[in-house]
């Protein structure tokens, strides 16, 4: 019998990358294995079952719907950033809990293991806090430095969800890549391609076309290199804007005030649709109704917009940059992501060239197909058995 306490700690409203990662291991583990005890654990200590993704608040079925969401479209992304004396607190309570549970493997899903005498593993989404340390406030640096390095030090064995953030794990902690495995992530549930007819409760209420946008996706902060993707979109032709409208959806990030205030400027010229954070229930439609997804980011572990435009059928641009054209793959239209001309003049050929269309939505398809949470499940369990031998 394999015994296994899960980190489920990221799982928060609103989930983002690492809470679905979390979350998605949770429900895919116990059916990849007949001889798992798996338990849940959260700062508050060990629970029988996950907290349900919140319902929408919305009813898009309701006149004043598209009014309503703007009210709710700024929600921040949960980030812990708990006080030494907190953090503290959430260790020993960590740590006392597995006092007794000495011969089960403690998985760490966001970096993060306590003092205990059993064996444990560690998931590094990316290694951002230490290669650009400028996209997260200073004392994340400083408290994540110091719990990446006690994981190093206490783990038999390090997971990551791309083969260039292995690279990087290995560069940046001088860790040997036969201690690190790659175990991909995959598209959350129920993004698939759709009809306009199936997509139109949601667009109608936002004043937009199926086929007939731009969309980004992501947390509003530095990293996510929005600004680049409204310099990139101002300039193209009026009538292209007119026809595509770039639309921004996502919560509020570190450090974003001054990207708020250019979305808002934008907004303001007719050119951008602000969302917000979306529920998945919404976000799933507004990815199939696309006519592209861009992803400028600096630096990314994985990308999962990438994967869910893809299985979406919605052809996907993405930055030359970390692990996105490892994801995307030869057909996707990189970029480099300190050229908005360079984004402008592929966004142009995307939208404009249907066969180039075709072809990248074909490819991306197969792609999609390729990453599955039943692998990422069977794949953990590899390494659960790996670091328990």
């Amino acid at each position: 019998m394999t015994k296994v306490v899960l980190d489920v700690d990221s799982v928060l409203q609103p989930l983002t990358g690492i809470g679905w990662y979390a979350r998605m291991l949770a429900l895919h583990l116990p059916g990849a294995a007949e001889n798992l005890e798996l338990r849940l654990m959260s700062r508050h200590g060990f629970q029988d079952d996950l907290p349900a993704p919140q319902a929408p608040a919305l009813s898009t079925g309701s006149p004043n719907w598209a009014r309503r969401l703007r009210h709710l479209r700024y929600p921040r992304v949960h980030v812990p950033l708990l006080s030494d004396w907190g953090l503290n607190r959430r260790r020993r309570n960590q740590q006392h809990l597995m006092s007794t549970y000495g011969g089960w493997l403690f998985h760490g899903t966001n970096y993060c293991v306590p003092e205990f005498d059993g064996p444990a593993i560690a998931t590094f989404h990316d290694m951002t806090i230490l290669s650009h340390p400028q996209f997260h406030p200073p004392v994340r640096v400083r408290r994540m430095t110091q719990q990446i390095e006690h994981a190093v030090e206490r783990c038999s064995l390090l997971l990551t969800v791309s083969d260039f953030s292995r690279g990087e794990i290995s560069r940046l902690l001088g860790v040997g890549s036969d201690r690190i495995r790659v175990t991909p992530l995959a598209p959350r549930p129920g993004f698939m391609p759709r009809a306009a007819d199936e997509t139109a409760a949601l667009l109608d209420g936002l004043g937009l076309q199926h086929d007939r946008y731009i969309l980004f996706c992501g947390t509003i902060e530095p990293r996510k290199n929005i600004p680049l993707l409204l310099r990139a979109y101002s300039r193209l032709p009026a009538a292209v804007r007119r026809n595509w409208p770039l639309v921004i959806a996502g919560g509020t990030g570190w450090n974003s005030a001054d990207i708020h205030q250019q979305i808002l400027e934008a907004e303001r010229r007719g050119d951008v649709c602000y969302t917000g954070y979306l529920h998945d229930d919404h976000l799933r439609h507004l990815f199939s109704g696309a006519s592209v997804v861009v992803l400028p980011s600096v630096t990314e572990g994985f990308g999962l917009p990438v994967v869910e435009a893809m299985a979406s059928g919605v052809p996907v641009m993405c930055s030359r940059a970390g692990s996105l054209p490892e994801v995307a793959g030869e057909l996707s239209a990189c970029f480099d992501p300190h050229r908005a001309d360079m984004l402008a003049d592929k966004l142009l050929e995307v939208l404009e060239d249907g066969n180039l269309r075709a072809r990248m939505i074909e490819d991306g398809l197969q792609r999609a197909a390729s990453y599955s949470w039943q692998r990422c499940a069977e794949e953990t369990l590899h390494c659960y058995a790996h670091a328990l031998n």
